[in-house]
């Protein structure tokens, strides 16, 4: 099929295209300040990252040996002031309020309960723990520091034979013996589920029950990543393989509604899910699950909203080696054969085959669209949102960036489009999740609400101002990543080292406020997984 090319000339195009109004303005720079390196390349070494005012350091996770590394910032000079290793698990995140650090650690055996650590910010002690859910993956204070906030997520082993309920815990703190804080832990069940607006349920995966009989509703939901409103009431968690979002109850320790998101609409807003070398964004039969990863809270005149980075990853992980692998996610060719799937004749060829670019096109067969109920699949519906979206308090859709990733990147550099975050080769992304935002994060500037948006494989930190969150402004894009390392004729890295490959995979992001920074202006740390690098961006306004 020969597609229509939309190439990047300028954001009319795109808004036109997209029924986005970005409005491109100059007056904020993200700067390089200072990085730390690893040295260690696709390790998982350096992820969820935060920071310590009152002595400048940053705290970082390294997922290669399960440790929590704490730097110091002497004016962007980053050197490593301790390690702190933890015998139960995988270290996966860490969130600090006051002079107190909580730190999200796995059992060594994921399915089993993990444990919050609290920790001594200035000395690295560690105070104690307790015990919360299976495989906690985040954990945030919230903003009055009288509570942490877990997301457990649950994830089952690797033989699928043990899936524990997904959970968030509420933890009490206790800040003079953190050791006896309270712990509640919360599970979903079916009664708080809710539809999208347009009718879509929470996602699961109900043809699980053909294979494991202890399949059940609560194990199905795997909590991901937690935001708390500003007036710590409310705490919003993306669950990302149920592409919803959960609104729990603090004080009242309970689930408020779990809401489906919905699905993105490609036909109206273009999308390049053909991999065919080039960069064509253009309107397809497609729908994207949004199955947001991180999530953050903003306040606008007195109201909440909550911004999520739409990653889109499934279950194909969890699926390897079992009798029903490849359910979650297959290629599209696959639908007919494999699904039994009757296909609309739009999508066929002169032959009654699939059309040969949508072959690769990674999709979800349980979630494709019969839109006129005649009985074939007219839509097909893929994984992740490759934007960003605003929703209200009550996960009403507010704004969605629509093509504006994409679109931009495919500007930025086009030999390069889409690639992964191992390899420059262009187009690579582009049937699966595309750019794949994962990181995001909010902070305010002279009283200006602010959003920090991460791209997990094509790289890059975006910034928008949201003081009209309907209509957010673009202010800057820029990426640590070099566009033009060695690599050879596959596209892959000739030298991994983080001097050739710049930034890879930006994983966490913590923003600094002007006044915590000690240096005049806000900063913005990032954790890079795939290069192992931990940077810090200076905010320059103009």
């Amino acid at each position: 099929m020969k597609k229509a090319l939309l190439l990047f000339v300028s954001f009319i195009v795109l808004l036109s295209s997209c029924a986005t109004r970005m409005i491109k303005v100059e007056n904020l720079k993200m700067q390089e300040t200072g990085v730390y390196e690893t040295g260690l390349y696709d390790e998982s070494a350096a992820e969820i990252v935060e920071f310590y005012a009152p002595e400048k350091k940053v705290f970082f996770t390294n997922g290669k040996d399960g440790s929590l590394v704490i730097l110091q910032d002497n004016n962007g000079t980053l050197t490593e002031q301790k390690k702190i290793s933890f015998d139960q698990g995988d270290v996966n995140s860490v969130s600090v309020h006051g002079n107190l650090a909580a730190v999200a650690v796995a059992d060594g055996d994921k399915t089993r309960n993990g444990k919050v650590y609290f920790i001594n910010a200035s000395s690295g002690e560690k105070l104690g723990s307790v015990a919360v859910g299976a495989l906690p993956d985040m954990v945030t204070f919230s903003p009055d520091g009288k509570y942490v906030l877990s997301a457990n997520e649950g994830e089952p082993n690797e033989e699928y034979k043990v899936d524990p309920v997904g959970s968030v815990s509420i933890i009490k703190v206790n800040a003079v013996e953190p050791s006896m804080s309270v712990v509640t832990t919360l599970t979903f069940s079916e009664s708080v589920a809710a539809p999208s607006e347009s009718g879509i349920p929470v996602r699961t995966h109900d043809y699980l029950k053909e294979f494991r009989p202890d399949y059940s509703f609560a194990k199905d939901i795997e909590p991901e990543y937690i935001a708390v409103d500003g007036k710590s009431k409310y705490a919003y968690v993306s669950c990302q393989e149920n592409n919803a979002v959960a609104k729990i109850d603090i004080v009242a320790g309970k689930v408020v509604t779990l809401k489906s998101l919905g699905y993105k609409d490609y036909t109206s807003c273009g999308v390049d899910f053909i991999e065919d070398g080039k960069a064509e964004i253009v309107s397809e039969p497609y729908y994207g699950i949004y199955m947001p990863d991180s999530i953050t809270t903003f306040e606008v005149d007195g109201k909440t909203y909550i911004a999520t980075a739409n990653e889109g990853d499934d279950r194909a992980d969890w699926e390897d080696g079992t009798e029903f692998e490849d359910h979650d996610v297959a290629k599209a060719k696959s639908l007919i054969k494999d699904f039994g799937l009757t296909l609309d004749a739009s999508l066929l060829n002169e032959k009654g085959e699939l059309k040969s670019d949508y072959k690769s096109v990674r999709v979800s067969p349980y979630d494709c669209v019969d839109t006129d109920g005649d009985g074939d699949i007219d839509i097909l519906v893929g994984f992740g949102g490759r934007s960003f979206t605003i929703w209200d308090e009550n996960l009403n859709k507010v704004y969605d960036s629509g093509s504006l990733f994409e679109t931009y990147t495919a500007g930025v550099n086009k030999s390069s489009f889409n690639s992964s975050n191992d390899n420059l080769l262009v187009d690579d992304r582009s049937p699966k999740k595309g750019p794949e935002p994962e990181a995001i994060a909010a902070g305010k500037i002279g009283g200006t609400p602010l959003l920090f948006v991460g791209l997990e494989r094509f790289g890059g930190i975006f910034s928008f101002d949201v003081s009209v969150p309907a209509e957010p402004k673009m202010l800057d894009y820029v990426t640590s990543r070099n566009l033009k390392a060695a690599v050879d004729a596959e596209g892959e890295y000739t030298d991994t080292s983080s001097a050739n490959t710049g930034d890879l995979g930006p994983e966490g992001f913590h923003f600094i406020s002007a006044d915590e920074s000690g240096t005049g202006n806000a900063q913005l740390v990032v954790g890079n997984e795939v290069s192992g690098t931990v940077r810090v961006y200076s905010l320059i306004t103009e």
